[in-house]
């Protein structure tokens, strides 16, 4: 038997309690829904919440890293070490190809074509698309695959691999990605 007005004012109560704007947004919604299922259910004739406002929502994007930041990152990597080749390997693909964390984690080895410097990339809802790879990261995959993949006896058909010979996890990638970073 709510209002508007009174659902108004409990979208106002929110504010000054100091919900933030997404929260705000999200119990409205529930609200929003709740009055529906009553419209279905043939409990109520007419809606308050259908004109109820959302607050407004800032577009927030996302920070990136800058080209010196990237290069400091790579860099840092220590190349005589066994997974310092893999590490160095993971970094120049994802910066270079623009992958997903998730999409480097299920890429397959028979997914990449070094030869002909492109990777078979399964995205978000199994979408397929062929990446090209930039030359340094080419350079980076062979020697993973000559010098570093071998030592992980692997187990997996993964072409990240960890130690036990199995894929990486985006959290073990994340582990990789920050140490280095730091």
């Amino acid at each position: 038997k709510a209002t508007l007005e009174q659902l108004e004012t409990f979208a106002a109560g929110l504010h000054d309690i100091g919900v933030g704007a997404r929260s705000q947004a999200r119990i409205l919604s529930g609200v929003r829904s709740f009055y529906n299922y009553l419209l279905l259910d043939g409990a109520i004739d007419t809606s308050p919440a259908e004109l109820l406002p959302s607050p407004k929502l800032g577009v927030y994007l996302p920070e990136v890293l800058t080209v010196g930041e990237i290069d400091s990152i790579i860099s840092s990597v220590d190349l005589s070490q066994q997974e310092g080749q893999r590490d160095r390997s993971i970094i120049e693909v994802l910066y270079s190809c623009g992958l997903r964390v998730s999409e480097l984690c299920n890429l397959c080895m028979s997914d990449v074509f070094k030869e002909e410097g492109f990777i078979r990339v399964f995205g978000k809802g199994r979408k397929e698309r062929l990446v090209p790879l930039h030359d340094r990261a080419v350079d980076m995959l062979r020697l993973y695959l000559a010098e570093c993949r071998p030592l992980f006896a692997p187990r997996a058909d993964a072409f990240f691999l960890n130690r036990s010979g199995e894929g990486l996890t985006r959290q073990a990638i994340w582990k990789i990605i920050r140490k280095h970073a730091l």
